[in-house]
């Protein structure tokens, strides 16, 4: 459970941060929005246009974390908070996904 609540954010990291660097090493280490070394405009959509937003995959992670909540959580309160926890982040993530 504690790896369901640290995941979202290295994942979005990663996610973002090599996207980023591929697009800084095309522009060719300069702040020139505009410069790029893409002869084609498909490898330049391909470089610049985001990851596709996988709703299933983040349905199912949701679902995961409510029903292992759920199923031991009379045995082991400290999962509700723990839940609580991964709920926010992954909010904040998604959040984040959705609106870069």
């Amino acid at each position: 459970m504690l790896i369901n609540a640290i995941k979202p954010p290295i994942m979005v990291f990663v996610g973002y941060a090599i996207p980023a660097l591929k697009r800084w090493l095309d522009r060719g280490k300069t702040s020139d929005v505009y410069k790029t070394k893409k002869t084609s405009m498909y490898a330049y959509k391909m470089l610049y246009s985001g990851a596709d937003y996988k709703v299933q995959v983040q349905y199912s992670q949701i679902l995961n974390v409510a029903f292992i909540t759920m199923f031991y959580g009379a045995g082991m309160p400290l999962l509700f908070p723990i839940a609580a926890c991964t709920f926010i982040i992954n909010y904040a993530c998604q959040r984040y996904t959705v609106a870069f």
